[in-house]
């Protein structure tokens, strides 16, 4: 995660919001999040979808209505759910 600029681990537990996460290839999704960037993220959601392959990732602009079903299900990620490609931010 990022904390006065600078990268730093810490545990899932000492997260709070407006936290930002840095995340890499095979990390697992501390907390629910929105992205702010990402680099071919993808991330395996079955257990909360059923769908068969990790789900593509992407920064998308919330709006009103769009969250969290069009958009909002490309630019969220849940906690507990892997990174399997990529990174994000």
């Amino acid at each position: 995660m990022l904390r006065g600029g600078h990268q730093v681990v810490v545990e899932s537990s000492q997260l709070v919001p407006g936290d930002v996460v840095v995340l890499e290839a095979g990390d697992a999704v501390p907390a629910d999040g929105r992205l702010l960037e990402s680099a071919s993220l993808k991330i395996e959601e079955a257990a909360l979808t059923g769908e068969s392959v990790p789900v593509t990732k992407a920064v998308g602009l919330l709006t009103g209505d769009s969250f969290p079903w069009a958009i909002g299900r490309i630019c969220a990620i849940w906690a507990a759910r892997w990174s399997t490609a990529g990174a994000r931010q």
